[in-house]
């Protein structure tokens, strides 16, 4: 219900108090990244999560920068499930992604492209489902 999401906004923020944030990116096989001032960054926001593409200065959706990728340190990849089951492969294949040691050890998640997107009351979804992923030992 729509009501109850400031409780489960906070109610998230309770159970990832004193997490250590995960750093995460934005990947496309486009390829775009997402920076501040970003749906993205909102779920990074919520998430337990550093959002790389911003803390390198990235605002809003940009190119991939290939070659500062690996100075960025992504912990973790972010993709949505609309690039498709065999998106892994296709970043493979990219320049800007291959040599990541995100997506050599294959620590990207998938979430569902609407509520990456979302602007609505479903934004909340989002938020726990990114947690979830990045904290799975707050979710018992």
């Amino acid at each position: 219900m729509v009501w109850m999401l400031p409780e489960r906004v906070a109610d998230l923020a309770r159970k990832l108090q004193g997490v250590k944030p995960v750093r995460v990116l934005a990947v496309s096989t486009y390829p775009f990244t997402a920076g501040s001032q970003t749906t993205f960054q909102d779920l990074c926001d919520h998430a337990g999560a550093v959002n790389v593409a911003a803390e390198a200065g990235l605002v809003g959706h940009a190119s991939t920068p290939d070659e500062k990728l690996l100075t960025w340190k992504p912990e973790m990849l972010i993709a949505s499930d609309t690039e498709g089951a065999d998106v892994a492969a296709r970043l493979r294949e990219m320049p800007a992604y291959r040599n990541l040691p995100a997506l050599k050890s294959s620590r990207l998640v998938l979430l569902s492209g609407p509520l990456m997107a979302s602007v609505t009351h479903h934004r909340v979804e989002a938020f726990e489902a990114l947690a979830r992923k990045l904290h799975p030992e707050r979710f018992p």
